[in-house]
């Protein structure tokens, strides 16, 4: 059996991002599972299931106790090369999006955002402050720091919430893309150009970053 690593959290529950209509949507069952082994968390399978608003089909990796692993093609990924800590949040934060749980994801993207900004020595009484202080240095650049408000904003309907007040589907989604973009450019692109110098300055290394 093959080995692959989970990638997302939370329990399976037939509906998700639709990666070929993107939309929320409910999935049928479509084929027996195919059995395949997690390193270190026992066996799993993986199922194929078809959107039931526009017929296009998902392989879903699930866990032994209906866990969540992965989805296949990703309906929202996670950015590479993110610190251990934070690829753990936001992880999260896709998951609940992936469920339809579009507060959690608003709050976890925000707890994702402020864990991200402290990680890089960001001063302030506030993740406001934070993110303008990161601002004013040059860590991020005006377009980001706008995009960094937007997840606090988006978090603080979650956080605090209004009588009356719903999150939608759009909002959350918006959010959640708005900090994959963030932690792209702040852990996934540096990385990609370190390595890159890095291979240019031992030419003979036989593996190049693609």
């Amino acid at each position: 059996m093959p080995a692959f690593e989970r990638r997302l959290t939370g329990i399976w529950q037939s509906t998700t991002e639709c990666p070929h209509c993107k939309t929320f949507a409910l999935f049928t069952s479509a084929t027996g599972p195919t059995w395949v082994q997690h390193a270190g968390a026992g066996p799993a399978h993986i199922g194929l299931f078809t959107c039931n608003r526009c017929s296009g089909v998902i392989a879903v990796a699930i866990g032994p106790q209906n866990e969540l692993w992965d989805i296949y093609p990703a309906t929202r990924s996670v950015p590479e090369c993110l610190p251990t800590e934070l690829d753990q949040e936001f992880r999260e934060a896709v998951s609940n999006l992936n469920r339809g749980a579009w507060k959690s994801a608003l709050a976890m993207a925000r707890a994702t955002l402020q864990l991200a900004v402290r990680e890089r020595q960001a001063e302030g009484d506030s993740l406001a402050d934070e993110i303008a202080d990161l601002a004013s240095k040059h860590v991020i650049t005006p377009d980001m720091a706008d995009w960094a408000k937007e997840v606090r904003l988006g978090g603080n309907l979650a956080l605090h919430p209004k009588p009356g007040q719903r999150v939608s589907e759009e909002e959350a989604t918006e959010i959640i893309a708005f900090a994959e973009a963030l932690l792209t450019y702040l852990y996934t692109i540096p990385a990609q150009v370190a390595a890159r110098r890095k291979h240019a300055d031992n030419p003979e290394d036989e593996s190049p970053p693609e």
